[in-house]
């Protein structure tokens, strides 16, 4: 038996830009999600992330990304990444 992942929920605060900035991070198309209350960037043919707004407490999580055309140099070419006001501090190949 073959099992696949999806869908992913991702809450945030702000589910439309922070679908729109992952999607244009990655290169891939993002909109809203064709059932519930979701804005989704669209992975590949298989995998959908669904953002959830809320403003209740969340934990962080950690989920690790692979791709077939792995480079050591990140979308925003060696500068530091975009900032985000709601995010946690954390340590990164640019800190």
């Amino acid at each position: 038996m073959t099992i696949e992942l999806d869908h992913f929920i991702v809450p945030s605060r702000d589910k439309v830009a922070s679908a729109q900035l992952l999607a244009d991070l990655l290169g891939v198309p993002w909109g809203e999600a064709a059932a519930g209350p979701f804005t989704a960037v669209y992975l590949n043919d298989g995998l959908t992330l669904d953002f959830l707004q809320t403003d209740k407490e969340f934990r962080s999580t950690t989920s690790v990304f692979g791709s077939a055309n792995q480079s050591s140099t990140p979308s925003w070419r060696g500068s530091r990444p975009p900032a985000f006001p709601t995010a946690a501090p954390c340590a990164g190949p640019w800190t």
